[in-house]
């Protein structure tokens, strides 16, 4: 679980306990599905198995076989060419699943940056920040990207 809460003090039995739980799908899997699967696991009819806010299904998986995957493969060959190009499942919710449905065989969730542990341990924290060489690849990636595109 994500957030288990119960009592307010260590010597007093709670009445209610909570826990929230943040899937990931993968594709193929289904909000109801993970329902399912989930009141499944805890049988029991005490608990209670509900969705906190509506969410979103799994996004598409997108092609390989198409222009808009070789203008990618071209520019990360280009501007990182000690890269291997190989598609893998993302399972975090990023900006790319706004764009699933008006472009669902070629929304491709890739990030043009090379970052040692020291950055990635301070993604979505309170430090968090790009070099200045990172930030530089970033722009040179994507103006290579766009000329790809044409």
């Amino acid at each position: 679980p994500t957030i288990i809460s119960g009592g307010a003090k260590d010597n007093v039995l709670p009445i209610e306990a909570t826990a929230t739980v943040n899937f990931r799908l993968l594709p193929g899997d289904s909000q109801a599905e993970v329902q399912r699967r989930v009141r499944e696991v805890i049988d029991d009819p005490l608990v209670q198995v509900r969705p906190l806010a509506a969410g979103q299904e799994a996004s598409p998986v997108s092609s390989t076989d198409n222009a808009a995957f070789g203008a990618l493969h071209r520019t990360i060959k280009s501007v990182f060419p000690q890269a291997l190009v190989a598609p893998y499942t993302v399972l975090g919710a990023t900006d790319a699943r706004t764009y699933a449905a008006l472009c669902p065989q070629a929304t491709y969730r890739f990030s043009p940056l090379l970052m040692d542990q020291k950055a990635i341990d301070s993604m979505h924290g309170t430090n968090e920040r790009l070099g200045t060489a990172a930030l530089q690849d970033v722009i040179r990636f994507y103006a290579a990207l766009i000329r790809n595109m044409q």
